[in-house]
């Protein structure tokens, strides 16, 4: 605690990285004080790098875990601002609530990585980072360890997010719509749902989403049009077929179907290779062509199948 003596203050008063660690070897009576007497020096909110790993007593009573956890959110509070560019938080032993109103104002946060108990519903608040190029959500985020059922909604309209990871211990059924365009999708071993939205038909990128769900089961896919969609470069016949078609997935939707080539060639790739499937379901876009609808699904309709067991079925409202 002798950082905090007259002989250091002007060190604290104008920096801008903190990194506090407390265990239980310390006992939190002492760790908050150091931790308050260190942010109240501070000239102003311009805070850019904020780390906090706390491990609590998880025996401690009631009253005292009220008090630990107000701490907590009163340290964040003073972090949050304008100039933080990057937050790590990872809390142990009991969950922590975070409000997403805290969050407001990090308009050029562009590293956000939260592990441990830590428990904040977005479900019905909006949460903006037009900066943020990592997020990292560890196994404990949403207070669950026994989790069967996990939803996660991103939006990253400018682009800019370029890492995302969510890691989890055991992960039974997922629904994680995702609206982003440029995303590099981590993998998921265990994954046995997942659902994704998209700006546009992107075959380059679903390539990439079955080789990293090797046990998917059900595969749903929403295609917007609020992007053109790329170049493929992804090319079928040369791609290893993923391990998910060979023995695990056993249905896909396709929504927003515009009988593209891209997404037909996609389409051809898992009927042929899913040796498993049992239900293709597409949805055909409203505003697509009624002479091309019916000559792209007669195209669907012919191609072979490599599971015996598969059904390929449409909108009733656009049935060929």
């Amino acid at each position: 605690m002798s950082l905090v003596s007259p002989r250091y203050l002007h060190l604290w008063k104008d920096l801008q990285a903190f990194d506090f660690y407390f265990d239980r070897s310390i006992p939190f009576e002492k760790a908050s004080l150091f931790v308050n007497s260190v942010l109240s020096l501070r000239k102003s909110r311009d805070i850019q790098k904020f780390h906090l790993t706390l491990t609590f007593d998880r025996y401690k009573s009631f009253d005292i875990k009220k008090f630990q956890a107000k701490c907590v959110e009163i340290w964040i509070l003073a972090a949050i601002g304008p100039h933080l560019q990057e937050l790590i938080l990872s809390i142990s032993s009991y969950c922590i609530k975070l409000p997403p109103s805290f969050f407001i104002n990090c308009t050029n946060l562009v590293s956000l990585r939260f592990s441990g108990a830590i428990d904040m519903l977005v479900q019905d608040y909006s949460v903006h980072f037009p900066s943020l190029k990592k997020l990292s959500l560890g196994a404990d985020i949403v207070c669950t360890p026994q989790i069967h059922y996990f939803s996660f909604s991103l939006a990253a309209p400018t682009s800019k997010l370029c890492s995302l990871a969510l890691i989890f211990d055991v992960t039974v059924y997922m629904q994680w719509p995702i609206h982003a365009p440029v995303l590099d999708y981590p993998e998921f071993r265990h994954l046995h749902h997942l659902k994704l939205i998209l700006l546009c038909f992107n075959s380059n990128l679903l390539g990439h989403v079955l080789e990293q769900c090797h046990m998917l089961q059900v595969l749903i896919i929403q295609s917007n049009k609020e992007e053109p969609p790329p170049l493929r470069t992804w090319q079928p016949e040369s791609t290893t077929v993923s391990q998910c078609l060979k023995s695990h997935l056993t249905y896909i939707h396709l929504e927003g179907y515009q009988g593209l080539e891209d997404e037909l060639t996609f389409a051809e790739y898992i009927l042929r290779n899913g040796l498993f499937l049992k239900t293709m379901l597409i949805f055909v876009d409203i505003s697509m062509d009624k002479k091309d609808k019916d000559c792209s699904l007669k195209r669907l309709t012919d191609i072979p199948r490599g599971s015996i067991m598969c059904q390929l079925e449409f909108d009733p409202a656009v049935s060929p």
